[in-house]
């Protein structure tokens, strides 16, 4: 029972830092190259992210705005990296699409 502890603990930490370091590598892929993501840059990021695992495109698309404010933490307009890692994983929907992403 221990060693399926142990097991399940290490696999636990290797899918932590497999999406931790997915969701930086996808920050640093829509950002103009200053490691931070505006309101514009989010909008095409749900945008791709979208077009490539949603089945069902005619849906509506999320409220950017409602995601951004979500996600800004400190209210500086910009959603730097941390703030994007820590809501992405914390994001059940955003995780899912992470999956079907690679």
């Amino acid at each position: 029972m221990e060693m399926e502890k142990l097991i399940f603990q290490n696999l636990s930490c290797v899918c932590l830092s497999w999406m931790e370091k997915m969701l930086r590598t996808n920050l640093q892929k829509y950002s103009d190259g200053d490691g931070k993501i505006t309101i514009n840059e989010l909008r095409t990021v749900l945008s791709s992210v979208r077009e490539l695992v949603d089945t069902n495109i005619d849906e509506e698309m999320p409220d950017v705005e409602a995601i951004f404010k979500d996600m800004d933490k400190d209210g500086d307009n910009q959603i730097t990296q941390e703030e994007f890692v820590q809501a992405g994983m914390k994001d059940e929907l955003f995780i899912n699409w992470l999956i079907k992403l690679f």
